[in-house]
Formats: C-alpha cells, sequence, structure tokens
C-alpha cells in the first residue's frame, strides 16, 4: 500500500490453497473492530496521514455528485459530519447517493468510515475513502451506531435535532466559465506593467522554446513559493506531490512541505 497502513498490527494473516475455515458460534469479541480516533488529532493536524483510520458521526452537510472524470472510481460526494469534512469516492460515493435518494425523508443519518485515510491540503484536513478497502457503513442497526444515536438524543446542540443536514451547492464553474467568465482575457502586453495584483486569463502564442533555461520549479502546495529539498534527502511521492522539501516563505505556515511542479513563462 506504499507505506500506508490499515492497523496497527505488525503482524500478518496468510491463506494458502490448503487452508480451513470454520465458523465460530460463539465469538464474543466486537464485530467489526472499529478504533475510532479522536477528532482533536485530525483537526490539530496531529494524526499522521499513513496510517488508516475510523471515523463515526452525524451527516450535517451533503454536496453534490462531482463527476468531473470518465472513471467512476474518481467521482466523489462530499459530506461533513460534526468535526470533519469527508470525501465519498466512487462506489461509496453512490452507495451514499442511493440510500438518500431511497430514503428522502430520513433526515438523521449517522454515518461509519472504516480504513478512511486522512489527507492534508494546504492545512485543511479531509477523510478519504481508500479505494476499495474502505467500508462504509450508513443508518446500520449496529452497536455503535446505535450508542451513537442514544448520545445524540441527550445532545442539545442545535445540529443535533432531528432535522440534521442541508444540501451544499457545488462552487465549481465548468471549464467555459472559468477561462472566459470568470477572469478578464489579457496579452501579455497588457500586464507587463500592472499597477495592482490581479488575476488573469494569458493569451500569447509560443515563438520558442529556450532548452537551456529552467521551465518549471517545484511550488510548495501550501503557498505556491519555490521550496528546496535538503542536501541529501530524496523524493519520497504521496498522494499530493513529492516529500520531503522545505519551504522559506516566512509567510507559510509549513516548513516541511509537498511539492508540486508549476511551469514558468516568459515574455
Amino acid at each position: 500500500m506504499g507505506g500506508f497502513t490499515l492497523t496497527r498490527q505488525h503482524h500478518k494473516l496468510t491463506f494458502v490453497h490448503n487452508t480451513v475455515l470454520t465458523e465460530c458460534h460463539d465469538f464474543s469479541g466486537p464485530a467489526f473492530g472499529f478504533e475510532f480516533v479522536d477528532y482533536q488529532s485530525i483537526i490539530s493536524l496531529t494524526h499522521p496521514e499513513n496510517t488508516a483510520i475510523d471515523v463515526i458521526g452525524l451527516v450535517v452537510a451533503i454536496g453534490e455528485m462531482e463527476k468531473d472524470n470518465d472513471d467512476i472510481k474518481k467521482h466523489r460526494l462530499n459530506i461533513q459530519i460534526q468535526d470533519a469534512n469527508i470525501n465519498l469516492w466512487g462506489d461509496f460515493a453512490y452507495k451514499m447517493q442511493r440510500f438518500l435518494d431511497n430514503n428522502p425523508h430520513n433526515l438523521r443519518i449517522i454515518v461509519i468510515i472504516q480504513f478512511a485515510k486522512l489527507s492534508i491540503w494546504r492545512d485543511r484536513p479531509t477523510v478519504n475513502t481508500y479505494f476499495a478497502v474502505s467500508k462504509l457503513f450508513i443508518n446500520t442497526d449496529i452497536d455503535e451506531i446505535n450508542v451513537f444515536k442514544k448520545i445524540l438524543d441527550g445532545d442539545d446542540r442545535p445540529d443535533s435535532s432531528t432535522n440534521t443536514f442541508t444540501l451544499m451547492k457545488s462552487n465549481k464553474v465548468s471549464e467555459h466559465d472559468d477561462f472566459m467568465v470568470k477572469f478578464q482575457l489579457k496579452t501579455i502586453v497588457d500586464v507587463l506593467e500592472p499597477v495592482e495584483k490581479n488575476t488573469f486569463n494569458i493569451m500569447g502564442t509560443i515563438k520558442g522554446i529556450l532548452q537551456n533555461e529552467p521551465w518549471h520549479y517545484l511550488a510548495c502546495t501550501n503557498c505556491n513559493y519555490k521550496a528546496i529539498r535538503p542536501p541529501g534527502a530524496e523524493d519520497q511521492v504521496d498522494d499530493e506531490g513529492l516529500t520531503g522539501y522545505e519551504c522559506h516563505n516566512k509567510d507559510c505556515t509549513k516548513n516541511k512541505t509537498t511539492v508540486i511542479p508549476r511551469l514558468l513563462f516568459s515574455s
């Protein structure tokens, strides 16, 4: 799993072709083995990103299904529980959508995501389902959800009432609107001497490529300034980019950061 661990166990159980399985009829332990994480460790960015987490919570907001890619596995549904932001990917997103379609009047939704992956982008933590490994429970009749419902019944916070979640409208714009409507279209000559900081779409013709000049730089994913790899360090890759770099921008909130390549243009 590329350094990502699902449990804190260091041992593995391997099944071979002649392994014999026998059903246990008097098992007294927990059925699912949840290990719910303390939300404060997510909010404070202290929980490690390379270890799977289990979360449980009351859904307070649900976004729109985002289908920017033809691959269903990359379709995403964002939901928010009381203390965490969650992305449901692929089949998990559609499982939640089917539940909403089939239960339009059920406004109290308790979810459990087991074996989820925590990601941090620009100091914002998000819990993500992890490929087909994660498990999603939605108002399932199991002890953990039933106990959580009883806790909510004694909770006097406004978002603990029967009417719990709101629908979040997507703030994404189409590619056409992003390029042609959202920002002004300028030529390079128009912005040679800008009088104030602004954002434009630049239109121009590539006349040549200087092969002996740098054409990109490695930018800090937190502030977009150039980041530097410490001497002797080796590149490591995670879901967000290359890790192990240092950002020396005094206004950046991260010293250790990940980087992504950004293009350099000259006029």
